[in-house]
This record gives structure tokens, C-alpha cells and sequence, in this order.
């Protein structure tokens, strides 16, 4: 029991003083315009001393000390505030490029099944939706309505999405069934 006590009060001996070294060098860096005002709050800050304690020491009352404390809190907080937003600016980039990493990731694969099927599954796949011996319904329906003008892009879809698009109907989904099969393809393929 007291070996917890001992380190528990090492450990607060020890945050103590980190706790006026960063101070310390925040005083240093003139945080205030005048030298007064700097001494003023190493006093408050580091010695722990009261405004009234403070006071006598620079000829200054102690609502005086008390408005240094302030101002000093002020700049502090500001300054502080700025590396909020360059922190939470920091953090929303490396999302993003988290998510780009992602997104390249897939492509990649993506590119890498596409590349290990048949060149003549490849080509297939690589054709114009116009070109194929489709339904015009389905071909309008992909072109104008989803922006999908190769045959790749369509098999990406699942069977429901297709089924949901606009102007598909059951003998629509049939037919591309069908043309799927025949040409030895699925619904959902990551190519």
C-alpha cells in the first residue's frame, strides 16, 4: 500500500513540475508586451501565489495583478485555439487521405481481377453497352438514367440494383440474365 502512495505521489511530484517547465517556457517567450507583467505571472503561475500576495512585490494593486492574469489567460487561450484548428485541419486531411489510400486500394485490385481474366472476357467487358446486342430500354435506360456506358460497369451492379433502375422491368431483367449467362458473367463482378 504505501509503494502506491510513494508512486502516486511521484507521479503527481513529477506532472508538478512538467507542469512549470512548460510554463516556464511559455513566460519565455514574452507571452506579454512588458517584463512586469512576465514576472507577474511566473509569480502566479509557478509559485502559486495569491494577487494580493503579488501585489506588494510590484508596487501594483491587486486588480491590477488579477487583470495581467487575465489578459495572460486571453492570450493563452487564443493562441491555443489556433492550434485547435490547425490540429482539426491536420486531422480532417489525413482522413481524407486515409480514404484516398482506401480508394486506390480497391482500384488497384479491382485492375488486378480484371487483368487475370481472359483477354476475350476482357475485351467483352470493355465494350460499349450501345454496342451490345441489348434491349434498347435496357441500353437508354443505362446510358441516360446511370451513367454507365460499359458492359464493365454494369456487371459491377447487383442483381437488385438493376432491378431497381428506372424503366427495367421483369422481361428487361430476364434478358440480361440470360445475356449474362451466355457470356459466362454475374451480377456483382469486381472488375
Amino acid at each position: 500500500m504505501k509503494k502506491q502512495k510513494k508512486n502516486s505521489s511521484e507521479i503527481y511530484l513529477t506532472r508538478e513540475i512538467m507542469m512549470r517547465e512548460i510554463i516556464s517556457k511559455l513566460l519565455d517567450t514574452d507571452l506579454l508586451s512588458g517584463e512586469v507583467e512576465n514576472k507577474v505571472l511566473k509569480e502566479y503561475l509557478i509559485y502559486g501565489k495569491t494577487y494580493k500576495e503579488i501585489a506588494p512585490l510590484f508596487k501594483l494593486t491587486h486588480f491590477r495583478v488579477k487583470q495581467i492574469v487575465n489578459n495572460a489567460f486571453a492570450i493563452i487561450k487564443s493562441r491555443l485555439s489556433r492550434h485547435e484548428n490547425i490540429f482539426s485541419t491536420l486531422k480532417k486531411q489525413q482522413t481524407e487521405i486515409e480514404e484516398l489510400k482506401s480508394s486506390i486500394a480497391e482500384k488497384e485490385e479491382t485492375e488486378n481481377q480484371f487483368n487475370s481474366l481472359p483477354e476475350e472476357t476482357q475485351k467483352l467487358l470493355s465494350e460499349k453497352i450501345e454496342t451490345l446486342p441489348l434491349d434498347v430500354r435496357i441500353i437508354n435506360s443505362c446510358i441516360k438514367n446511370h451513367d454507365i456506358f460499359f458492359l464493365r460497369d454494369l456487371v459491377k451492379l447487383t442483381r437488385r440494383k438493376f432491378a431497381g433502375m428506372r424503366n427495367i422491368g421483369k422481361k428487361s431483367i430476364n434478358e440480361m440474365d440470360e445475356f449474362l449467362n451466355s457470356k459466362r458473367l454475374t451480377w456483382e463482378m469486381n472488375v
